[in-house]
């Protein structure tokens, strides 16, 4: 499989791409996705996935904070012989980052 978005420093292959959800897994243990659309179209198939979980550990450079977090990703695989040879995905890591409180929230007032 070709991960075609790694994040920095994951080999974008089946193995890097089982490393990352182990991080993300180590960072949200209850992290739950909840598909909202699908499409298919040939050996192609897109999602919308919501992401939910409290942070336990390390993500993104951020400390442990307890939090609970619901974020949007978008995913597309292309199957071969009924497996996913190659993925793209993209997720609001930004937004995830917002509701930790380890980015401003844009918009918000400050003081």
């Amino acid at each position: 499989m070709v991960d075609h978005n790694p994040v920095p420093g994951q080999v974008p292959d089946l193995a890097g791409f089982k490393q990352w959800m182990s991080t993300a897994r180590r960072s949200f243990p209850d992290l739950r996705g909840t598909v909202g659309h699908v499409l298919a179209e040939g050996d192609l198939v897109a999602g919308r996935v919501t992401w939910r979980g409290t942070q336990e550990g390390p993500f993104a450079g951020a400390a442990p904070t307890g939090q609970s977090v619901a974020f949007e990703a978008y995913h597309i695989a292309r199957f071969e012989g009924g497996k996913v040879v190659e993925w793209w995905g993209t997720a609001d890591i930004f937004g995830a980052l917002a509701q930790l409180g380890v980015l401003p929230v844009p918009g918000a007032a400050t003081e």
